[in-house]
C-alpha cells in the first residue's frame, strides 16, 4: 500500500481540521470539526465501556481516508453489550480504487478484537458502501419499517394495534438500544431541540422537524428511540404527546425484527432508510436475533 492505516491521534495540532476538510470536500459540506466530533465521538463512561475512536489512512501527514468508530452500549437480556458503529466514511478522490475503505474497516475490526468484550460492529450503509460491506462478509439483517401516525382522530386510531393491561412487550433474544445513554450523547449535539416525553412508564424521544409539502410547512416528530414498559398505554402516550407538542404526525422507524412493530397495525418498509448490517466480534448473531433499533443509533440523527 502507498498509504498507512492507523488510529488517529486527536492530540496532534490541526488534526480535527484535517478530518473536517476531508469530509467536507468528499461530501460537499461545510461542517465544522466541533459538530463532526459531537456526532461521531462518545466518551461512553457511564458503565466504563471504551470510548469511540477514529481510524485514518495517511500519505505522510495527509489524511486520505477516514472512518469513525462510535461506541454504543446495547442491552441484551439484562446485560450491557458494548458495540461500535462505523460512520462518517470518507476517501479522498485521489485514492479511490486503492481499497482505502475496506482496509480501514479491517484495521478497525482488528483493533476491536484486541480491545476484547466488544459484541459487534454495525453499519447502515448506503448504495455506495453497501457492496463493500457485503464483500467483507457483513451479515445483512434487512430493512427498517416505518409508521407515520397522523394527528387526525380516525387516522390516529387506525394506526395502533390493541393491547391488554397485562400484556408485555419484550423479547429475550433481541438487542435494545440504551436510550438514556444515547439521549445523553445527543444532547451534546441537539441541545434544546431534543424532546423527551415520559408518560405512565413509557418514554419516547426525538426531535421536531419541518417538511415543506406543496408549499406548506408540515411539522412532525421524528422518533429517535423509545422505552415501552406499558404497551397498553402506548396509544395514550402518543396522544398526550400530540397534545403537548404541535405536530401534524409522528414518524416511527424501527428495524424489521423489532418488537415495536407489534404496537402498530400496518408498518411498511421505510423506502429511503438504509438497512442494518453487522459484523460479529465477540458475539455470534443469527437469523433469530432481534434488533429493537430506531434512528437514534445513527450518527446523523
Amino acid at each position: 500500500m502507498d498509504y498507512e492505516v492507523k488510529i488517529i491521534d486527536l492530540t496532534i495540532p490541526g488534526m480535527g481540521n484535517k478530518i473536517a476538510n476531508l469530509l467536507n470536500t468528499t461530501f460537499k459540506l461545510n461542517m465544522p470539526w466541533e459538530i463532526i466530533k459531537a456526532n461521531t465521538y462518545y466518551e461512553n463512561s457511564i458503565v466504563n465501556s471504551p470510548p469511540s475512536f477514529y481510524v485514518g489512512a495517511f500519505v505522510k501527514d495527509e489524511i486520505v481516508g477516514f472512518v469513525a468508530f462510535k461506541s454504543h452500549d446495547f442491552l441484551y437480556n439484562g446485560e450491557v453489550i458494548n458495540c461500535f458503529h462505523h460512520c462518517f466514511v470518507a476517501t479522498a478522490a485521489s485514492m479511490r480504487g486503492k481499497r482505502v475503505f475496506p482496509n480501514i474497516l479491517a484495521f478497525g475490526k482488528e483493533h476491536l478484537k484486541k480491545m476484547g468484550h466488544v459484541g459487534f460492529v454495525y453499519g447502515v450503509p448506503n448504495e455506495h458502501s453497501g457492496p463493500v460491506f457485503k464483500k467483507l462478509n457483513y451479515n445483512y439483517f434487512g430493512p427498517f419499517l416505518k409508521v407515520n401516525v397522523i394527528n387526525l382522530p380516525f387516522l390516529f386510531d387506525a394506526a395502533f394495534s390493541s393491547w391488554n393491561d397485562m400484556d408485555i412487550l419484550y423479547t429475550d433474544t433481541g438487542f435494545y438500544q440504551n436510550d438514556y445513554q444515547i439521549i445523553d450523547a445527543k444532547k451534546n449535539v441537539k441541545g434544546k431541540d431534543l424532546i423527551i416525553f415520559e408518560d405512565l412508564g413509557n418514554l419516547v424521544w426525538g426531535k421536531l422537524l419541518t417538511r415543506k409539502v406543496s408549499g406548506i410547512n408540515i411539522k412532525y416528530f421524528s422518533i429517535g428511540g423509545m422505552i415501552i414498559n406499558k404497551p397498553h398505554f402506548f396509544k395514550s402516550t402518543v396522544k398526550k404527546m400530540f397534545q403537548e407538542h404541535e405536530m401534524q404526525f409522528a414518524q416511527f422507524i424501527f428495524h424489521n425484527t423489532s418488537t415495536f412493530k407489534q404496537l402498530f397495525r400496518n408498518p411498511k418498509v421505510a423506502p429511503y432508510v438504509e438497512p442494518l448490517m453487522i459484523d460479529d466480534i465477540a458475539l455470534k448473531t443469527s437469523e433469530k436475533t432481534g434488533f429493537n433499533f430506531m434512528p437514534g443509533i445513527k450518527d446523523h440523527f
